[in-house]
C-alpha cells in the first residue's frame, strides 16, 4: 500500500483542489504571465481529474459498507448455526438409535461444517432443508413436550434475518469497483499538481498576502472546516460483558488518522480536519467493526464509544 502524501481527508483534499483552481481561473492572466502552460483548458483538465478520483473514492466507502455488511451476515449466520443445534438436540430427542443420523443429515446436519466456514451457500441450504425437516416432522418433534411449538417460526426469522443480510451484502459487492492503492497514487498526483500550482502562486502573489492565502493549503485547510482542534474520542468495549479493550486500533482509512486505545479503552484522534470519515476498529480476538460515516464538526472532539464482540470459533 502506497503511503499518501496529503495532510488531510481525502475529501477535504478535493475540495481544496478545486478551491485553488478556482481560484487559478480567477487570476489567470497573472498565472499566464508566469508560464504559458496555464490556461483554461488545463485547469479543466485538472477538474476532471478531481472528478474522476471523487468517483472513485466513493468505491472506497462502498467498500466500507461491505465490510459492515459482511460484520451483520456473520452475527445472523452465528444465529443460524445456533439454531440447528438447538433443532439437533430436539432430533436426537425425537429419533433415538440407528434413525437419529439420516434424520440429522435430512435436516441439513452435512453442511453445518461448511457453514462454520463462512460459506454462506452451506448456510442456505443448511437452513432451507432444517425448515423442510420441521414442516414434515413437526407432531413427532413436538410430541412429549419435546420441541417448543414456537420453535419453527424462531427457526424461520434468523433465516429470514441471514437472507436479508446476505442479499444486502450480494447487492453492495455489486456496486463495489476500484481499489484503494490506485485511489492513494491518485490522491498524490493530485496534491503534487496542486503543490505545483500553490508553488507558482507564491511567486506570482508574493507582495499580495491576501491572495497568497487563497494559495496557501493551511489557509485553506482552516477555511474548508479546520485543520486544528476537531477530532474523535472514546472508549472500545467487549460487546458481552462491557469491559474495556485495551490494544484496540482506531484508524481512518486512507488518511494516517490512527489510534491504539489504553488499559482502559479510551482513544483519541486528534487533530483532524472536519468532515466526514470511514473508522475502522480492530483488535485481537475481535470481529473488526466498521463505521462508514462519522462526522467531525468543525472545532469539536466528538464522543464515539463502540462495542466490539470476540471472534466466532469454529464448531
Amino acid at each position: 500500500m502506497p503511503a499518501n502524501l496529503y495532510p488531510c481527508s481525502q475529501q477535504r483534499l478535493y475540495t481544496i483542489a478545486t478551491l485553488v483552481l478556482n481560484n487559478c481561473e480567477k487570476h489567470l492572466t497573472e498565472f499566464q504571465d508566469f508560464s504559458p502552460r496555464y490556461t483554461l483548458d488545463y485547469i479543466n483538465e485538472r477538474r476532471n481529474e478531481i472528478e474522476a478520483v471523487q468517483n472513485l473514492h466513493s468505491a472506497s466507502v462502498r467498500r466500507a459498507h461491505i465490510q459492515s455488511h459482511r460484520i451483520s451476515l456473520k452475527k445472523a449466520n452465528k444465529q443460524c448455526l445456533a439454531m440447528l443445534q438447538r433443532l439437533k438436540r430436539y432430533i436426537t430427542l425425537a429419533f433415538p438409535g440407528p434413525s437419529r443420523k439420516p434424520h440429522l443429515e435430512s435436516a441439513g446436519w452435512l453442511h453445518y461444517a461448511q457453514a462454520t466456514n463462512y460459506k454462506w451457500i452451506s448456510t442456505r441450504a443448511m437452513m432451507l432443508m432444517s425448515v423442510t425437516f420441521m414442516e414434515n416432522h413437526l407432531d413427532t418433534l413436538c410430541a412429549d413436550l419435546n420441541m417448543p411449538s414456537n420453535f419453527p417460526a424462531q427457526f424461520q426469522q434468523a433465516f429470514d434475518e441471514f437472507n436479508i443480510h446476505h442479499e444486502n451484502l450480494l447487492t453492495a459487492r455489486k456496486k463495489n469497483p476500484g481499489k484503494t492503492a490506485k485511489l492513494v497514487n491518485l490522491n498524490n498526483q493530485i496534491y503534487r499538481k496542486l503543490m505545483n500550482l500553490c508553488g507558482d502562486a507564491q511567486n506570482i502573489f508574493r507582495n499580495q498576502d491576501a491572495v497568497l492565502k487563497s494559495f496557501t493549503f493551511k489557509d485553506l485547510q482552516v477555511l474548508t472546516g479546520g485543520a486544528g482542534t476537531a477530532g474523535i474520542r472514546g472508549i472500545i468495549t467487549r460487546a458481552d460483558n462491557h469491559r474495556p479493550i485495551e490494544n484496540a486500533v482506531v484508524s481512518v482509512p486512507d488518511t494516517n488518522y490512527t489510534a491504539t486505545t489504553d488499559k482502559k479503552g479510551r482513544y483519541k484522534i486528534s487533530p483532524m480536519a472536519s468532515g466526514n470519515y470511514v473508522l475502522h476498529i480492530s483488535a485481537p480476538g475481535f470481529e473488526p467493526l466498521t463505521i462508514p460515516d462519522h462526522h467531525v464538526l468543525i472545532g469539536t472532539i466528538s464522543s464515539r464509544h463502540l462495542q466490539l464482540s470476540p471472534a466466532s470459533i469454529p464448531v
